[in-house]
C-alpha cells in the first residue's frame, strides 16, 4: 500500500573507506501490507558493523539507530494490525540495541519465543560466522567456534490482534546444490524464516475465556517489563554519553592536526626548501599536496562530520534521559 525509507542520522565515518558503512546509507525500510484485510507494517535494516567486538568504536552508533529504529517503530505502528521487524542487525541477543528493540519498541524475537532454553544458554539460531559457512574468516572460527545470532525477525500485534511466532527456522541448506557448479554457501550469513499466527483479539478470547487471574497476571508482566525497559534505556543514555565524550576528544584531536597541517604546509614556503634541485622540489610539491589535503580533511572532521554527530548524539540523549526521567513513562 505504501513504502518510505529513513535514513539513519550516523552511520560510521567518512574516512573509513574500506569498511563502506558510511557510503552505504543504511537506515529504515517500511513497507505497508495489505494482506487478506490485515494491515501490516514491515520494517527492514542493516545496523552498522561490530568489525571489532573487543574495542567496538561503533557502538554508540548502533546504539543511536537502535534507538531511531525503536522509535519510528513505536510512533508509526499504532494503527498496523501486525508489525514486523527484521534485518541484520550486527548485535547480539546479549547486547544494548538487541534490548532497546524488545523494550522501547515491545517486539518479540521469533527465535528466542519458541527456543527458550537454547537463547537461556547462549546458543542455537546463529547466523553469522557459523563454521561451516564458506564465507566464515579463520579468526571469527577463533572468536565465534559456533557462530553468533545476529539476524533476527521481529514482531508485535495490534491493538485489536494477538500474534505469536509458530516457527522460526534456518532454512537454507549449507551449500548451494552440486548441481549449480559450486559448493559454496547461499551467503555469509544464514538466512531466517518465520511463520506467524495472527488472529483478531475477539475470536482470540472465545476460543480460551477469561481466566480470573488473567489482570493481575497482566500487571505483574507489564511491571517486570518496565524495569527491564527503564534498565535497558538507562544503560543506553549511559553508552550515548560515552559516545558523547569521544566525539569531544575526536574534535580536539582533528583541530590539533588540522593545525598542525596547516602551520607544516606554510613552513614549507621558508627559504630553507628554496633549492635548484629538480628532485627537492618536486618531493615539497607532493608534501605541499598531502598537507592540503590533510588540512582540508581534518578541518572538514573536526566541524561539519564532527558537530553533526555530536548533534544527533545530542538528540538521541535528550530522547533517552526523557524516557528515564518521565513520570508517565511506563504508559510510553
Amino acid at each position: 500500500m505504501d513504502t518510505t525509507f529513513h535514513e539513519f542520522s550516523l552511520n560510521g565515518y567518512p574516512h573509513k573507506i574500506h569498511q563502506g558503512d558510511f557510503y552505504a546509507g543504511k537506515g529504515l525500510g517500511v513497507a505497508q501490507i495489505l494482506f487478506k484485510g490485515y494491515v501490516l507494517h514491515v520494517f527492514v535494516s542493516h545496523l552498522h558493523a561490530e568489525y571489532c567486538r573487543s574495542q567496538d568504536m561503533f557502538l554508540g552508533h548502533r546504539v543511536m539507530q537502535a534507538l531511531e529504529a525503536a522509535q519510528w517503530i513505536k510512533l508509526t505502528t499504532s494503527g498496523a494490525d501486525l508489525t514486523i521487524y527484521a534485518g541484520d542487525f550486527n548485535t547480539e541477543p546479549t547486547d544494548n540495541p538487541y534490548a532497546i528493540f524488545r523494550t522501547v519498541s515491545q517486539l518479540s524475537d521469533c527465535w528466542a519465543e519458541l527456543n527458550p532454553e537454547a537463547v537461556s544458554e547462549g546458543k542455537g539460531g546463529e547466523t553469522c560466522a557459523t563454521p561451516y559457512n564458506t564465507y566464515t574468516a579463520a579468526w571469527e572460527r577463533n572468536d565465534f567456534p559456533n557462530g553468533k545470532r545476529i539476524d533476527y525477525i521481529m514482531y508485535s500485534s495490534g491493538p485489536n490482534t494477538k500474534a505469536r511466532a509458530v516457527e522460526c527456522t534456518l532454512p537454507l541448506p549449507v551449500r548451494i546444490p552440486s548441481s549449480y557448479g559450486a559448493q559454496v554457501s547461499y551467503s555469509d550469513h544464514e538466512a531466517v524464516q518465520a511463520t506467524i499466527l495472527i488472529q483478531d483479539l475477539d475470536q482470540e478470547k472465545s476460543q480460551e475465556g477469561d481466566a480470573p487471574n488473567n489482570n493481575l497476571v497482566f500487571r505483574r508482566n507489564q511491571t517486570k517489563f518496565s524495569q527491564a525497559r527503564h534498565d535497558c534505556v538507562t544503560e543506553s543514555l549511559e553508552l550515548i554519553k560515552s559516545a558523547q565524550k569521544v566525539v569531544v576528544t575526536d574534535m580536539i584531536f582533528y583541530a590539533a592536526l588540522c593545525a598542525l597541517s596547516l602551520f607544516l604546509f606554510l613552513a614549507s614556503f621558508s627559504a630553507f626548501f628554496l633549492t635548484e634541485s629538480v628532485f627537492v622540489d618536486a618531493l615539497v610539491f607532493f608534501v605541499r599536496f598531502v598537507l592540503v589535503l590533510s588540512t582540508i580533511y581534518t578541518l572538514f572532521m573536526a566541524s561539519l562530520f564532527n558537530k553533526r554527530e555530536k548533534n544527533a548524539l545530542m538528540s538521541a540523549a535528550a530522547t533517552l534521559d526523557k524516557m528515564v526521567h518521565s513520570t508517565k513513562y511506563s504508559s510510553i
